[in-house]
């Protein structure tokens, strides 16, 4: 796994992106909670998200820094 500063985690060399983890973690909520789905979102609520999720992409690097 290794994280580029452009909001990218790859994972068995497969690139995902801060978007994709929003939509999944969506999704998942969606599924738990029946709050709306990704595309039901609203323009500010899904860059929001796009937020949180390139957040936890930075995250993830300071983790696996410390090992």
């Amino acid at each position: 796994m290794w994280i580029t500063g452009d909001e990218l985690v790859v994972v068995d060399g497969q690139p995902v992106t801060a978007e994709q983890l929003a939509e999944a973690r969506q999704e998942i909520a969606h599924n738990g909670t029946g709050v709306p789905l990704w595309h039901e979102l609203t323009d500010d609520e899904r860059q929001t998200s796009r937020v949180a999720a390139a957040g936890w992409i930075l995250a993830l690097g300071t983790v696996l820094n410390r090992r």
